[in-house]
């Protein structure tokens, strides 16, 4: 898989011909194999270097380059491995999902039932003036029955 050739020189995508040639500039002195003697790798760096420069100053190239990376995204680079703690994570994640999955089918349908919403009986339901301990508001309702949201409940003494 071929790398993106601005990562090579550290640009943005959008640079410059100017800029281009300053980052190049930058990156040959830094890694030049004659700047670092000991580096095993400098001139392989330095051929990835140019080799991306001369790609880059053809203006038919770049088009080329955006074009590709446009039609083309990737997902997943084989260069970068996942770490080995994601896959555990999300095979358990899955085998957790997959099995109250399959459980929550099997009881539905060995029991054939369906769920349906049953309204909760004998629940205590506060209005605001009970919670602000208004008295005129039992006075007004003279002791008698009221209706709050479909249960029916009487004032006592």
């Amino acid at each position: 898989m071929e790398r993106n050739l601005h990562s090579v020189l550290g640009v943005n995508r959008f640079a410059s011909q100017d800029t281009l040639k300053q980052a190049f500039r930058a990156g040959i002195l830094r890694c030049h194999p004659d700047h670092n003697p000991r580096d095993p790798e400098a001139a392989e760096r330095t051929r990835a270097l140019v080799e991306a420069y001369q790609k880059l100053r053809d203006e038919k190239a770049i088009a080329a380059q955006r074009r590709e990376a446009r039609y083309s995204p990737v997902i997943c680079s084989p260069d970068t491995a996942c770490p080995q703690w994601l896959s555990r994570c999300v095979a358990l994640v899955l085998f957790f999902a997959l099995s109250v999955g399959l459980f929550y089918f099997s009881y539905a349908t060995i029991n054939n039932r369906r769920q349906v919403f049953r309204p909760m009986v004998n629940v205590v339901s506060l209005n605001a003036m009970d919670a602000f301990g208004d008295d005129n508001y039992y006075a007004k309702t003279d002791r008698a029955q009221v209706q709050t949201a479909g249960i029916q409940r009487q004032f006592g003494d």
